[in-house]
């Protein structure tokens, strides 16, 4: 779900991915983004798995033009 918000929505390009971990890579105007399916055994967890999601994390995508990517959403 979210790599098709991130590729289908707001036009990010998949550079790299390994569908069989849940693990792809984008990029968009310089802008990278890496992400990675929630499974058992992952060690990079900072919090519990449940909502609110990403907490402790601060993500910024910088583009030149908002207005063409705030059409897409």
């Amino acid at each position: 779900m979210s790599r098709a918000f991130y590729t289908d929505v707001l036009g990010f390009d998949v550079a790299f991915e390994r569908p069989e971990d849940g693990f792809v890579y984008l990029s968009r105007e310089g802008a990278e983004l890496m992400l990675d399916a929630i499974e058992i055994g992952r060690t990079w967890l900072t919090a519990a798995l449940e909502a609110p999601f990403g907490r402790g994390v601060n993500l910024q995508i910088w583009t030149e033009d908002v207005g063409s990517l705030y059409r897409c959403v």
